[in-house]
């Protein structure tokens, strides 16, 4: 009786994606490409599973407008420990300028969104998002950041200014031995001004006189009260 040859491969793949290895030496239970796995920490693979509404879904429409220039811009954060809750979690969505809120801890986030949309700036770039102790900073196109706090019912939104060191500094020219220089210069490091103001109603500082951007770096850029 004539037997049948069958070929029966059986990989573990236990030893990763390894995309280096020559042909000839590929090591076993090794891939060289894969596609639609998620690969686990334990060296495990699993399928990667299709794309579908949640269950209880709902179809949310937006008023945003496709610009005729460019796509709509489109972002997401998740807003944690929120009001310093760490049991309040919040998924901000970004559509153009207008921002929504869902409870990202329900199994339908689409059926359980929070308060009323939001509209901020122009839209025309994906917002910078920040929790900050518990509450959600946004960078838009704006001199100023918005600040927005969740009441457990509603989310408000106050705007405030992002203050910063001033390491940068004026520029500080000031007259030394008849030759303008500027006092931020590494070679006038030591130089110390007197105290005494020049005349205010001349162009020109004073010899020797402390100047307004001087006055000005001594408080933005030093220890100094």
């Amino acid at each position: 009786m004539s037997r049948s040859r069958v070929h029966l491969e059986n990989n573990s793949f236990v030893k990763g994606l390894i995309t280096e290895a020559s042909p000839l030496t590929f090591p076993e239970n090794a891939s060289i490409d894969e596609n639609n796995v998620v690969l686990n920490t334990d060296g495990t693979r699993d399928r990667r599973l299709g794309i579908d509404y949640e269950s209880s879904n709902i179809i949310l429409t937006s008023d945003q407008q496709i610009p005729a220039a460019k796509d709509t811009i489109f972002s997401t954060f998740n807003w944690e420990n929120v009001s310093g809750d760490a049991e309040i979690e919040i998924i901000v969505v970004q559509i153009g300028n207008k921002l929504s809120f869902f409870d990202a801890l329900k199994s339908s986030v689409s059926n359980n969104k929070i308060g009323s949309d939001i509209t901020l700036g122009d839209g025309s770039f994906p917002y910078g998002f920040a929790s900050v102790d518990g509450l959600l900073i946004i960078a838009t196109n704006s001199r100023t950041i918005e600040i927005l706090e969740f009441d457990g019912t509603n989310i408000t939104t106050t705007n405030d200014t992002l203050k910063i060191r001033d390491l940068f500094g004026l520029e500080d020219i000031l007259a030394i031995d008849g030759v303008n220089q500027d006092l931020n210069s590494p070679a006038f490091v030591t130089h110390r001004p007197k105290t005494e103001v020049g005349d205010p109603n001349s162009p020109v500082p004073a010899p020797n006189s402390i100047t307004d951007p001087h006055l000005y770096n001594l408080r933005n850029q030093s220890w100094g009260v």
